[in-house]
């Protein structure tokens, strides 16, 4: 296949449709669904994409980006922007998109940081009003992933020591937020596991 268009599913009908064009190849980049205005937000070296409209459509909407490859991003609907995090470069920079204004920056965050670090599970947490993110340290044979919280209002983080996982992530995860729960869960691997974390303001 030459070229790298976006599928998009029918529910009535049951069926895969590909929309025309080359759509935003987001390989090994990243994407999450903006919730408030129902548009993908993709995330990529050269900027930012989004996948809105009838029908639908791909248009760059900023004109260049702060990372390569690895990253991974989650939508925060209290404050309405993307936030952005990790690179193949093994960064510990956030970065945040907020589309009421088409401003993308790289925030300054001057307390403490996570380690450096790519491809890590992201996800917003609604109780909290802070996202997660998933940090492996590996150490020789000794292998976790710590969680640490990311308040985006406040460029701030926070580890969360009692919430480190005996294993580490790779790349091979997904990490989902179950709001009938409420609680994260994260399937990984090598042989498929899947964790729930609770994580309270308490």
């Amino acid at each position: 296949i030459r070229r790298r268009p976006t599928w998009t599913y029918q529910f009535a009908s049951g069926r895969w449709e590909p929309l025309p064009g080359d759509g935003a190849n987001c390989f090994p980049y990243c994407a999450t669904y903006d919730s408030d205005r129902r548009v993908v937000v993709a995330v990529r070296p050269d900027g930012i994409h989004e996948l809105a409209g009838e029908p639908r459509v791909w248009k760059k909407v900023v004109p260049r980006g702060f990372f390569g490859w690895h990253t991974n991003c989650a939508y925060d609907p209290r404050n309405k922007a993307v936030v952005v995090f990790g690179s193949n470069e093994n960064r510990n920079d956030i970065a945040a998109y907020t589309p009421a204004n088409g401003e993308y920056r790289l925030m300054p965050t001057p307390g403490p940081r996570p380690p450096k670090s790519q491809h890590n599970p992201m996800e917003f947490l609604p109780e909290l009003g802070q996202t997660a993110v998933l940090i492996d340290r590996v150490e020789g044979d000794r292998k976790s992933a710590e969680t640490w919280l990311y308040d985006l209002a406040r460029d701030a983080w926070t580890h969360v020591p009692a919430a480190t996982l005996p294993v580490a992530c790779g790349m091979n995860y997904n990490l989902e937020y179950d709001p009938v729960h409420r609680c994260l869960l994260l399937v990984t691997g090598p042989q498929t596991t899947v964790w729930a974390l609770r994580l309270t303001g308490k």
